[in-house]
């Protein structure tokens, strides 16, 4: 095996590696991110966002109420 075959699969192998260690992370970020979007939908949630808004009194100035 000559130097520039060893060169290439080395190459190959990091490439491969960094791949993996990419669609892991974001595996995670995704699923972090659904879970977050999941907490949000619920009516419960829904209701008390709704409920900080009019104490706060968020609707009045033009603040935004859900973000």
């Amino acid at each position: 095996m000559t130097q520039f075959e060893f060169t290439l699969i080395l190459i190959a192998i990091i490439t491969t590696t960094w791949a993996g260690i990419i669609t892991a992370v974001a595996k995670i970020a995704i699923s972090k991110h659904k879970q977050q979007i999941e907490y949000y939908q619920q009516p419960k949630t829904q209701v008390k966002i709704a409920q900080n808004a009019i104490r706060q009194r968020f609707f009045e100035d033009g603040g935004e109420v859900f973000r």
